[in-house]
Protein backbone atom coordinates (compact mmCIF):
# COMPACT_ATOMS: atom_id res chain seq x y z
CA UNK A 1 0.00 0.00 0.00
CA UNK A 2 1.34 3.48 -0.92
CA UNK A 3 1.66 6.22 2.08
CA UNK A 4 1.24 9.38 1.74
CA UNK A 5 2.28 12.47 4.21
CA UNK A 6 -0.91 13.81 5.85
CA UNK A 7 -1.74 16.82 3.77
CA UNK A 8 0.68 16.46 1.38
CA UNK A 9 -0.55 15.48 -2.12
CA UNK A 10 1.19 12.94 -4.32
CA UNK A 11 0.62 11.21 -7.63
CA UNK A 12 -2.23 7.69 -7.13
CA UNK A 13 -1.19 5.44 -10.46
CA UNK A 14 -4.07 3.54 -11.92
CA UNK A 15 -4.75 1.31 -14.65
CA UNK A 16 -8.01 2.21 -16.71
CA UNK A 17 -9.43 -0.67 -18.13
CA UNK A 18 -13.06 -1.18 -20.44
CA UNK A 19 -15.64 -2.64 -17.72
CA UNK A 20 -17.08 -4.66 -20.77
CA UNK A 21 -13.63 -6.46 -21.31
CA UNK A 22 -11.26 -6.21 -18.25
CA UNK A 23 -8.24 -6.92 -20.93
CA UNK A 24 -8.97 -3.62 -22.61
CA UNK A 25 -7.01 -0.88 -21.74
CA UNK A 26 -8.55 2.69 -22.37
CA UNK A 27 -7.18 5.82 -23.54
CA UNK A 28 -6.61 7.94 -20.41
CA UNK A 29 -6.87 11.46 -22.28
CA UNK A 30 -10.40 11.03 -23.90
CA UNK A 31 -12.27 9.62 -20.67
CA UNK A 32 -14.33 12.28 -18.56
CA UNK A 33 -12.93 11.08 -15.31
CA UNK A 34 -14.22 11.29 -12.26
CA UNK A 35 -12.84 10.66 -8.24
CA UNK A 36 -14.53 9.85 -4.94
CA UNK A 37 -12.31 9.93 -1.63
CA UNK A 38 -13.45 7.63 1.13
CA UNK A 39 -11.48 9.03 4.50
CA UNK A 40 -10.60 7.06 7.39
CA UNK A 41 -13.94 7.15 9.38
CA UNK A 42 -16.04 6.82 6.60
CA UNK A 43 -16.22 10.57 5.47
CA UNK A 44 -16.67 10.78 1.70
CA UNK A 45 -15.90 13.34 -1.08
CA UNK A 46 -15.47 14.25 -4.25
CA UNK A 47 -12.24 14.61 -5.46
CA UNK A 48 -11.34 17.98 -6.78
CA UNK A 49 -7.64 17.01 -8.13
CA UNK A 50 -6.13 16.43 -11.70
CA UNK A 51 -5.73 13.28 -13.41
CA UNK A 52 -3.51 12.64 -16.04
CA UNK A 53 -2.15 10.13 -18.61
CA UNK A 54 1.05 8.47 -18.75
CA UNK A 55 3.04 8.49 -21.84
CA UNK A 56 -0.05 6.47 -24.31
CA UNK A 57 2.45 5.58 -26.55
CA UNK A 58 4.10 2.52 -23.88
CA UNK A 59 1.93 2.82 -21.20
CA UNK A 60 -1.53 2.68 -22.63
CA UNK A 61 -4.50 2.95 -19.82
CA UNK A 62 -2.29 3.97 -17.27
CA UNK A 63 -2.72 6.93 -15.23
CA UNK A 64 -1.99 9.35 -12.16
CA UNK A 65 -4.41 11.50 -9.88
CA UNK A 66 -2.86 14.03 -7.73
CA UNK A 67 -4.99 15.00 -4.84
CA UNK A 68 -5.89 18.22 -3.43
CA UNK A 69 -4.00 18.49 -0.10
CA UNK A 70 -7.66 18.46 1.77
CA UNK A 71 -8.51 15.40 0.83
CA UNK A 72 -5.41 13.85 2.87
CA UNK A 73 -6.40 15.40 5.84
CA UNK A 74 -7.50 12.49 7.71
CA UNK A 75 -4.53 9.64 9.11
CA UNK A 76 -4.99 6.03 8.10
CA UNK A 77 -6.75 4.12 5.33
CA UNK A 78 -8.08 6.58 2.56
CA UNK A 79 -9.87 4.90 -0.47
CA UNK A 80 -9.68 6.50 -3.93
CA UNK A 81 -12.33 5.15 -6.41
CA UNK A 82 -11.69 6.38 -10.22
CA UNK A 83 -14.40 6.04 -12.72
CA UNK A 84 -15.34 6.81 -16.41
CA UNK A 85 -18.39 6.19 -18.59
CA UNK A 86 -17.28 2.50 -19.76
CA UNK A 87 -14.46 1.89 -17.32
CA UNK A 88 -14.43 -0.61 -14.64
CA UNK A 89 -13.95 1.19 -11.46
CA UNK A 90 -10.73 1.27 -9.99
CA UNK A 91 -10.46 1.51 -6.02
CA UNK A 92 -6.63 2.78 -4.62
CA UNK A 93 -6.54 2.59 -0.95
CA UNK A 94 -3.30 4.65 -0.06
CA UNK A 95 -1.94 4.94 3.66
CA UNK A 96 -2.17 8.33 5.50
CA UNK A 97 0.37 8.77 7.53
CA UNK A 98 1.59 11.53 9.63
CA UNK A 99 5.48 11.75 8.82
CA UNK A 100 7.45 11.38 5.30
CA UNK A 101 7.48 7.84 4.86
CA UNK A 102 10.22 8.03 2.80
CA UNK A 103 12.33 9.88 5.15
CA UNK A 104 14.04 7.43 7.33
CA UNK A 105 16.93 9.13 9.54
CA UNK A 106 18.75 5.99 11.14
CA UNK A 107 17.70 2.84 12.29
CA UNK A 108 18.35 1.22 15.69
CA UNK A 109 17.52 -1.19 17.90
CA UNK A 110 15.40 -1.66 21.74
CA UNK A 111 17.93 -3.12 24.49
CA UNK A 112 17.82 -4.44 27.98
CA UNK A 113 16.89 -1.90 30.43
CA UNK A 114 13.99 0.15 30.60
CA UNK A 115 11.26 -2.35 28.09
CA UNK A 116 7.11 -0.49 28.21
CA UNK A 117 4.53 0.42 26.05
CA UNK A 118 5.41 3.96 26.45
CA UNK A 119 9.38 4.17 26.86
CA UNK A 120 12.67 2.02 25.62
CA UNK A 121 15.98 1.87 26.15
CA UNK A 122 17.64 2.12 22.76
CA UNK A 123 21.08 1.48 20.86
CA UNK A 124 20.75 5.36 19.50
CA UNK A 125 23.92 7.28 19.68
CA UNK A 126 22.75 10.68 19.35
CA UNK A 127 23.51 12.24 23.44
CA UNK A 128 21.38 15.41 23.48
CA UNK A 129 18.02 15.23 25.06
CA UNK A 130 14.91 15.68 23.37
CA UNK A 131 17.54 15.34 19.89
CA UNK A 132 14.27 12.97 18.80
CA UNK A 133 11.32 14.54 20.11
CA UNK A 134 8.63 15.39 17.34
CA UNK A 135 10.15 12.34 15.59
CA UNK A 136 8.60 9.25 14.59
CA UNK A 137 9.79 5.48 15.81
CA UNK A 138 8.44 2.63 13.74
CA UNK A 139 9.03 -0.84 14.33
CA UNK A 140 10.58 -3.31 11.60
CA UNK A 141 10.60 -6.44 13.84
CA UNK A 142 9.25 -8.26 17.18
CA UNK A 143 5.73 -7.73 17.96
CA UNK A 144 5.45 -4.28 17.76
CA UNK A 145 6.38 -4.92 13.72
CA UNK A 146 4.32 -1.89 11.63
CA UNK A 147 3.96 0.28 14.66
CA UNK A 148 4.61 4.05 13.92
CA UNK A 149 4.10 6.44 17.30
CA UNK A 150 5.11 9.80 17.94
CA UNK A 151 8.56 10.50 19.72
CA UNK A 152 7.85 12.51 22.95
CA UNK A 153 10.98 12.80 24.81
CA UNK A 154 14.45 11.57 24.30
CA UNK A 155 16.80 11.52 27.43
CA UNK A 156 20.38 11.83 25.60
CA UNK A 157 22.41 10.18 28.83
CA UNK A 158 20.23 7.26 28.98
CA UNK A 159 18.96 6.89 25.58
CA UNK A 160 15.65 5.80 26.96
CA UNK A 161 12.70 6.97 24.08
CA UNK A 162 9.83 8.03 25.50
CA UNK A 163 6.44 7.63 22.84
CA UNK A 164 2.95 7.55 23.05
CA UNK A 165 1.42 4.05 23.71
CA UNK A 166 2.42 1.21 21.63
CA UNK A 167 -0.13 -1.75 22.19
CA UNK A 168 2.89 -3.76 24.19
CA UNK A 169 6.59 -3.92 25.34
CA UNK A 170 9.47 -4.29 22.66
CA UNK A 171 11.57 -6.68 23.61
CA UNK A 172 15.65 -6.28 23.43
CA UNK A 173 16.52 -6.85 20.08
CA UNK A 174 13.82 -5.58 18.78
CA UNK A 175 14.79 -2.87 15.32
CA UNK A 176 13.00 0.22 14.21
CA UNK A 177 13.23 3.21 11.93
CA UNK A 178 13.47 6.87 13.10
CA UNK A 179 11.85 9.15 10.97
CA UNK A 180 12.00 12.86 10.52
CA UNK A 181 8.41 14.47 10.82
Amino acid sequence: MQRIKLSTPKQIPFTAVSSANLQLRLQVSVLSLAARVVKYGGTTVAGGGTFSARDESNQYGQADYLPLAAELNTTGPTRFIFSASGMEPREVVVDVVPFDPYRIVTSASAIAGTLNATSFSTDLTETTTDHWKDAFVRFTSGVLIGQTKLVTAYNGTTRVLTTDAFTGAPSAADTFEMINA
